[in-house]
């Protein structure tokens, strides 16, 4: 119906239009255009009422629009303060960051969070954001490291006693500066990182007498002192540590830890920037620093020098108290040549500098040689090398050495052991092996000393008196082939409770119609080295039992 009425009304002005939905029944009942529409004139009283609410309307609006532009300005002007306090955040941020980066500290953007060149084991604690605070100071963010400052302590021990511990000082407050906090967490995590590379290692050193827990890594060797190692929270303020001799010790081997791991760093750093064969994967596994071995190389070899040169000068000083004038031991230990170390990388990154060259000599293996003179016809020469892998220890080489005596031709003596008792040409595995045969070697350079010693015979006979002597099997006696009833036997001997050397030489002999035994000894050390100074030497028990007479 009301399409009907629409389109009836419609029909007048257009009847093709209209016709389309105009009904049937309608069309034949009304026609087309019986019903039209217009619109009067408005009057004058309409038109004004019309001017009145345009003129309403046209004042609401400008209202509205004056609101708009006050709470525009409003917002503005809150906008341009709080700019400018995030302008002078942003400059405290960045000052502070400055600051940072001034003090030599490395920057760089976090493009996402879990970037990291770190070990798997630190992976959260290798890049530490500077966030903002509320107020512009920038905020470090530690990551794994916590709130707690650490460090790692050492205490050296003798015999179960505590004498020296390294002072770790104290943590720095959280009002302290920026590039302080930086350089803290840096510590802490450079700690941290030591802590858990020498857990690893010591697994491996057990052999060694390291022994490894939870809480604390234990060094004991079979001699000198005992390291103990912790990682420690930091207090507020620092512990005092009481003045001991050993407090150097406990501060290079914290030293030499750090050198070492910084160290490991660079060679892994140097590892990255050269091509990667293509058989070999990138992210292989990391490989055990070795951080603790080159500390325990370095007291083994210290070790293995005393116990040499102790040893020597033993020998040395029994067989001068003997008679031996000639015996005398030389030490040579290669200078360390910081002198000679520079800097010769050019700028280049891959190329070590000289620390880094100084860092790589130490640890390389320790050489020292000890040339040892016990008669003037028997020298030689101790070479002891310390390695640091495969396995730490002390590997020594024995030489024997021209002697001293006057030459018969142009060519140098050589040494009465080349014959009498040689070493080995196979490296000596320990010190025991190479204390062995220096004794024994000292006993036979001394029975070939005495065989020089005896006097020739008074009779016109151009053969010497000597001839009617010969060695022992063994050859470290000297006897009678004729009367067998004299002889003289020599004896280096390290049953010493404290393992020093003591020289014996035992005489049998006839003076006229008596039988005379006796027997004389040149410690080392003790009550008996002060009697020594009393007793014959050599060259005058050789006389009187050659001669048989009594001494």
């Amino acid at each position: 119906m009301t399409l009907d009425f629409v389109s009836l009304l419609l029909s007048k002005e257009s009847p093709a239009q209209a016709g389309v939905t105009l009904s049937q029944a309608l069309r034949d009942w009304t026609g087309i255009g019986t019903l039209g529409i217009a619109k009067r004139e408005d009057s004058e009283e309409q038109k004004q009422r019309d001017a009145e609410r345009a003129k309403d309307n046209r004042d609401v609006s400008l209202g509205w629009a004056l609101l708009d532009i006050e709470t525009t300005k409003a917002s503005a002007d809150k906008a341009a303060s709080h700019l400018s306090r995030e302008v002078e955040r942003e400059a405290k941020y960045w000052d502070e960051v400055l600051a940072v980066h001034q003090a030599g500290w490395s920057m760089c953007r976090l493009p996402a969070e879990r970037h990291t060149l770190a070990s798997p084991e630190f992976r959260n604690s290798s890049l530490a954001p500077l966030r903002r605070g509320d107020d512009g100071t920038a905020l470090l963010q530690h990551g794994r490291v916590g709130a707690g400052s650490q460090r790692l302590s050492i205490t050296v021990s003798r015999s179960g006693e505590t004498t020296g511990r390294l002072a770790i000082g104290s943590s720095v407050p959280d009002s302290a500066l920026l590039p302080d906090r930086v350089l803290e967490a840096r510590n802490t995590i450079f700690a941290q990182e030591l802590w858990h590379e020498l857990h690893r290692e010591a697994h491996s050193l057990a052999s060694y007498g390291v022994r490894a827990n939870n809480d604390s890594i234990n060094f004991n060797p079979t001699s000198g002192p005992s390291l103990t190692l912790e990682l420690e929270t930091l207090d507020d303020s620092a512990a005092t540590v009481s003045a001991s001799a050993d407090n150097v010790l406990a501060e290079a081997t914290h030293l030499g830890l750090h050198i070492l791991l910084s160290h490991a760093h660079r060679l892994n750093e140097l590892q990255r920037l050269r091509p990667t064969p293509p058989h070999q994967r990138r992210n292989q596994a990391q490989n055990q620093y070795h951080l603790f071995r080159p500390i325990i190389a370095k007291i083994l070899y210290d070790r293995t020098v005393e116990q040499v040169t102790s040893f020597a000068g033993d020998l040395t000083r029994i067989l001068r108290r003997a008679g031996v004038e000639a015996a005398s031991f030389t030490l040579n230990t290669p200078p360390c040549p910081t002198a000679e170390l520079k800097n010769t990388s050019g700028g280049a990154s891959n190329r070590p500098n000289a620390s880094q060259a100084l860092t790589n000599m130490l640890t390389s293996p320790a050489d020292f040689q000890i040339e040892l003179t016990l008669t003037p016809t028997a020298r030689l020469q101790i070479r002891g090398r310390t390695f640091l892998l495969p396995l730490t220890t002390t590997q020594f080489q024995l030489q024997l050495l021209p002697s001293l005596a006057e030459p018969t031709n142009t060519e140098p003596a050589p040494s009465t052991l080349q014959v009498s008792y040689p070493p080995s040409r196979d490296p000596y595995p320990d010190f025991s092996s190479v204390q062995l045969y220096l004794a024994s070697a000292a006993a036979h350079a001394l029975t070939d000393f005495a065989m020089s010693l005896i006097p020739p015979s008074p009779s016109q006979s151009s053969e010497p008196t000597r001839a009617e002597w010969i060695k022992s099997v063994r050859g470290t006696a000297i006897r009678d082939i004729e009367t067998e009833t004299r002889e003289i036997r020599f004896d280096i001997l390290n049953n010493d409770p404290e393992g020093r050397s003591t020289l014996q030489i035992g005489a049998a002999w006839r003076a006229g119609d008596k039988p005379l035994v006796k027997r004389w000894a040149w410690p080392a050390v003790g009550e008996g080295a002060g009697k020594s100074a009393s007793q014959p030497q050599v060259s005058d028990i050789v006389a009187a039992v050659v001669q048989s007479k009594e001494i």
